[in-house]
Parts: structure tokens; sequence; C-alpha cells
């Protein structure tokens, strides 16, 4: 019996604070609103170590990612297309053309954009 008490003693003490859970989201949330405005989509890598918050206005879109280590923007733009996730640690990025070129190729009009040297390196 006392072990059982100690066990649970111990998955309680271990359990994660919801608090600071919501207080991170929190602080995300104000720093997108501060970057690119209100109303804005925020979706995370599947790694949780970057965060892409999204705004669209008429056919403009702004952006923002943020390094979610130490809640620093690493990229900011403000584009007419649209971007999102590729993998992990690479974004897309689509640009509408304004005036189509001739002899144009799709991939002329998107990137990819590698956020792996954005990370933060441990020492």
């Amino acid at each position: 019996m006392r072990s059982v008490g100690i066990l649970l003693f111990f998955l309680c003490a271990c359990k994660p604070s919801t608090k600071t859970l919501s207080q991170n989201n929190n602080t995300l949330q104000q720093l997108v609103i501060r970057e690119i405005g209100e109303n804005a989509a925020i979706t995370q890598n599947e790694s949780k170590t970057f965060a892409l918050g999204i705004l669209s206005k008429d056919e403009s879109v702004r952006y923002v990612v943020i390094r979610l280590s130490d809640y620093k923007v690493v990229l900011k733009n403000n584009i007419r297309g649209s971007i999102s996730w590729t993998n992990d640690m690479q974004l897309t990025e689509s640009i509408k053309p304004g005036i189509v070129k001739k002899d144009s190729k799709p991939e002329d009009y998107s990137r990819a954009i590698d956020l792996k040297p954005f990370l933060i390196q441990a020492k």
C-alpha cells in the first residue's frame, strides 16, 4: 500500500504544468499579433520547434515564422500567394504572378524555405 502511495506521488509530481503550456501559447499568440496582426492562423511543425503565423487578406498573405525555443522571429514576409508546411523543417512559399511569361515554369513562382539554419545548436 505504501509503494502505491509513493508511485501516485511521483506520477502527480512529474505531470507537466498546464499553466506553463497556456502561458507559452499566450506568448506565441501575442508575438504573432504584434508582428502581423490579429486573427492570424498559427500552426507548429511536427517537432514543435517552429510556429508559422499566417494572416490572409484578399490576395495578400502576411506571415511570420517563430523559433519556439526563444520566441525569436526568424522570417517575416508579405506576399501575394500562399505559404505552407512541406515537412517538419521546410516551408513552401508560392507566389501568384501578375503577368505570366510565355516560357515560365511553375517552379519559377515557388520556393522552398529550409528552417534548419535557424535552429539553435546545443553546446
